[in-house]
């Protein structure tokens, strides 16, 4: 399989383009996912000056339904949007279900990914860096 080995020259590069477009729209809190969405996460909080909180994913059904119940440390009475970030939007998946989860609480969402493989996703971010073009990423922190 062809892959497309990021180093982190790049891949801050990349996140600088995340940071240009982030800085455009408005939102209260930068949702991390785990693992992936965790260093863009943290790289657009400190550049926005913007609190972020880490969720996990595997705490979701498919549909968007926790597993079990979730305690969020935000409420869309006082934090109306987020902005989710991943590493890549490859089968689309946990993108949909997130924001999923998100919007049935109420906050306007908005979603950014590094990657996208715009071949096989099912959802679009509003905002992805690069296409994988059905390549497998293998980010900087990541072992080959």
């Amino acid at each position: 399989m062809d892959k497309i080995n990021v180093s982190w020259e790049e891949y801050l590069e990349h996140l600088k383009q995340m940071f240009q477009y982030a800085k455009t729209i408005q939102f209260n809190v930068v949702i991390g996912l785990v693992r992936g969405g965790l260093i863009p996460g943290v790289y657009l909080s400190h550049e926005l000056d913007v609190p972020m909180i880490s969720f996990d994913p595997h705490l979701l059904h498919s549909n968007g339904d926790p597993r079990e119940p979730i305690n969020l440390p935000i409420s869309p009475s006082i934090i109306k949007t987020v902005l989710i970030v991943d590493d890549i939007s490859d089968t689309g998946k946990t993108l949909t279900k997130c924001t999923k989860f998100f919007d049935n609480r109420g906050f306007k969402v908005f979603t950014m990914s590094v990657f996208i493989n715009e071949t096989t996703t099912t959802f679009i971010p509003n905002y992805a860096v690069k296409d994988s073009e059905k390549k497998w990423v293998v980010f900087p922190y990541e072992k080959e």
